[in-house]
């Protein structure tokens, strides 16, 4: 690997990453991120080689100590892969918290958030070398808070999978380690944020529109989690009276546009996200509601 030093940090990144398709973790020292379909892509961002007691396992002693004594042009060291492998798998399960393209048009299943976040505990927790102490303790308190307040969904789950069983019994045993119950302030905090919800089905638009279509959006633009992320899930139409021969007798002519969501209308994600409607030098402008759609 080939380090060099970039405003002030020492990195080995040459070039950006779309911010949907990249996986970050910050280390004690710095930051690490990944492209997310690219396993061997690791670009280290290094601030404060000096608190980074975790680098001289991925360079090796001798390594470590010229990186130490701050060189001023390029260095060339060797990394151990290996030694960051379980930070790439949580980092990838953070990306997939927050970024998973869940769509019921394209058959790709919504993650269950209680078992992800369990997984999370589990594997922020064999990540502790890695962290300052203070920083490791509130991640895993908050991630703790989560998965207590999807108890019964576990509970449920764990009944019929020992894999999540096992999970459940380490997150309960890291819950009494650091104090976390159904009456802590993780918690309180997490409880209304994790309803788990059934899908919803494909917008229905009313009929006898001038005209109508759908269109897509761009998954990695809009709120993460909230529209479902298959191709043509925005349908638009446009309404107005017309005559006998399809013309237009109102000047006050109505576009509607309805988004497929990821969650079911309850969950108030897509209410506000601002839409913009084009045709020709017709312009429309207006805000979604809890159920993705707007005239």
């Amino acid at each position: 690997m080939r380090l060099h030093l970039s405003n002030g940090i020492w990195t080995n990144a040459t070039d950006s990453v779309a911010a949907a398709l990249t996986m970050v973790i910050e280390v004690d020292g710095g930051l690490i991120e990944w492209t997310v379909d690219e396993p061997d892509s690791a670009r280290v961002a290094l601030l404060q080689f000096d608190s980074a007691d975790w680098l001289w396992q991925a360079v090796g002693a001798d390594d470590y100590a010229r990186l130490l004594a701050h060189p001023p042009s390029p260095i060339e060291v060797e990394w151990d892969s290996s030694v960051i492998a379980p930070l790439r798998d949580l980092a990838l399960g953070h990306w997939m918290r927050r970024w998973w393209p869940a769509s019921a048009r394209d058959a790709i299943e919504r993650l269950d958030t209680a078992v992800l976040d369990a997984e999370l505990v589990v594997r922020t927790a064999a990540c502790e070398r890695f962290f300052d102490t203070a920083e490791f303790d509130a991640e895993l308190v908050t991630l703790l808070g989560s998965v207590i307040a999807q108890q019964r969904r576990l509970d449920e789950v764990a009944g019929g999978d020992d894999r999540v069983a096992r999970l459940l019994a380490q997150c309960r045993e890291l819950a009494d380690e650091f104090g976390v119950s159904s009456t802590s302030e993780a918690y309180q905090h997490y409880q209304p944020e994790f309803a788990l919800a059934a899908g919803n089905d494909r917008p229905r638009l009313p009929r006898g529109p001038i005209a109508s279509g759908t269109s897509s959006l761009s998954w990695s633009a809009v709120p993460p989690d909230v529209f479902d992320a298959a191709e043509d899930t925005v349908a638009w139409s446009v309404h107005g009276d017309i005559d006998p021969e399809g013309n237009p007798l109102d000047v006050s002519i109505v576009a509607r546009i309805a988004a497929a969501l990821a969650h079911a209308p309850d969950r108030d994600l897509a209410e506000g996200v601002a839409v913009s409607f084009r045709s020709g030098d017709l312009i429309g402008a207006g805000a979604l509601d809890r159920r993705g759609q707007t005239p």
